[in-house]
């Protein structure tokens, strides 16, 4: 097909008839699927009975008179954790 030059030309036709048909597609990435370890975080026992009771999202919220090291440690803490996973 290269030697013939038919492969840029078959490519462009198939390109063509995807677009007829509202159809599109882009050229392949590999992505690394490695997994990594992560670290695991433990919640108390109350903070667990918050979560199943469907307030997991009002835990590590910043609260008025916390300095900002508070702030952005709770906030950090609150990124990490999946308070919707069962």
């Amino acid at each position: 097909m290269v030697q013939a030059d038919a492969f840029d030309t078959l490519f462009d036709d198939f390109r063509l008839f995807l677009d007829e048909k509202g159809l599109r597609f882009d050229e392949g990435k590999i992505i690394d699927a490695t997994f990594v370890p992560a670290p695991r975080q433990r919640n108390s026992r109350e903070v667990n009975n918050i979560i199943k009771q469907g307030n997991g999202d009002t835990l590590w919220n910043a609260e008025k008179g916390d300095s900002e090291k508070e702030k952005k440690t709770k906030k950090a803490k609150k990124c990490h954790k999946d308070v919707d996973a069962r």
